[in-house]
C-alpha cells in the first residue's frame, strides 16, 4: 500500500484542524477503502485533519479523488495516483516485463497488463484494473450478484442442449368424425423450465374436406404457443387422399411430471380414416 497525505491550510496559511476530507474511487461518488498504517485496520472516510493540518491514511494502487470544505468552499483534488512496487500485483509486474518498451501498443499494454494467460479478461476493479481468468468450455460472462464485476457462470440445461426427445409412429388407420386423435405419446420431462418441440405428421383417406392438425396436452404443465393449429388440403393428386403436418409446435415446459401427448385431426363432413402418422418430441433447455 501507499500513503496518502493531505494538509490543509487557510487562505492566510494556518493549518486547519477537525476539517473531514473524502477520498473518493477517482471519477465516481463512492468512497474508497482507506486504512491504519498497519495496512490491516479500517479507517473511518472521511478522515479529520490533526492540529498540524494533516489528514493521512494507506490506500492500494489505484487513483483516488479528495475532496473538503473549507470556510465554505469545497475543494476537490482530482486523479491523485498512488502506487507501491512492493504489493504483490505491481511487483509481479515489474519483476516479469520491461516497462520501457513501448515500441509498439502492443508490447506496451502486453507490458502492463494483469493478464497472465491466453483468454484472461481485464476489467476494472474497485480502484485498479484487475485480471479475470479464463473460464472453462462452455461457461458464459455474467456479472456478479453485486453487478461490481463479471464472472464466469456454467449456464443450467446444458446450454439450451437436447434435454430428451421420443418418437411414436403408426402403419395403422385411426377413423372417426369430427376430431380424432391420431397418436399420443407419454413423455417424462428432464427439466423445468424447458422447451418442448412437437412435429405430427399422418396421411388421411375418405374425405376430400379440409383439414385441420393441433395437438393438446394431459398431465404435467405448460402452454402451447398461439397459432400452432395448420391447416391441410386434399392432395390434388390422388382421389380423396391427403397428406397433413403441423410443423413445430413450441410448449413452454413448466414440470418434470409424467405428460402425455397428442396428436389431434378434425376433418370436414364424413368419417375420415388417418394413417402413416407419427409424433416427434423434442425437449431443449
Amino acid at each position: 500500500m501507499q500513503r496518502l497525505y493531505v494538509t490543509i491550510r487557510d487562505r492566510l496559511g494556518r493549518t486547519a484542524n477537525n476539517v473531514d476530507v473524502y477520498v473518493y474511487d477517482t471519477g465516481t461518488t463512492d468512497l474508497a477503502d482507506i486504512w491504519e498504517n498497519d495496512e490491516s485496520t479500517p479507517l473511518d472516510n472521511p478522515i479529520p485533519t490533526g492540529l498540524d493540518g494533516l489528514a493521512t491514511a494507506k490506500v492500494t494502487n489505484g487513483s483516488y479523488d479528495v475532496v473538503y470544505a473549507l470556510n465554505g468552499v469545497t475543494t476537490t483534488i482530482e486523479d491523485i495516483r498512488l502506487y507501491d512496487a512492493d504489493d504483490t500485483a505491481i511487483g509481479d509486474m515489474l519483476g516479469s516485463n520491461n516497462l520501457s518498451d513501448v515500441s509498439t501498443a502492443s508490447t506496451a499494454l502486453t507490458n502492463i497488463s494483469p493478464a497472465t494467460t491466453q483468454g484472461d479478461i481485464i476489467f476494472r476493479g474497485a480502484s485498479i484494473h484487475e485480471r479475470l481468468a479464463k473460464g472453462t468450455a462452455g461457461q458464459v460472462l455474467t456479472m456478479n450478484a453485486g453487478a461490481t464485476a463479471p464472472e464466469w457462470q456454467t449456464p443450467s440445461g446444458a446450454g439450451g442442449g437436447l434435454l430428451g426427445h421420443a418418437f411414436n409412429s403408426a402403419g395403422s388407420s385411426t377413423s372417426g368424425t369430427g376430431t380424432v386423435t391420431i397418436l399420443s405419446q407419454a413423455y417424462t420431462p428432464q427439466a423445468n423450465p424447458s422447451t418442448i418441440y412437437l412435429t405430427g405428421t399422418a396421411m388421411w383417406y375418405n374425405n376430400a374436406n379440409t383439414h385441420k392438425v393441433d395437438f393438446t396436452q394431459s398431465g404435467g404443465s405448460g402452454t402451447f404457443s398461439t397459432g400452432f393449429s395448420t391447416n391441410i388440403s386434399q392432395n390434388a393428386t390422388a382421389s380423396n387422399i391427403g397428406y397433413g403436418i403441423c410443423h413445430k409446435t413450441k410448449f413452454a415446459n413448466t414440470s418434470t411430471s409424467a405428460t402425455t401427448f397428442n396428436f389431434r385431426a378434425t376433418g370436414g363432413g364424413s368419417r375420415t380414416s388417418y394413417g402413416s402418422s407419427s409424433l416427434t418430441i423434442i425437449e431443449v433447455a
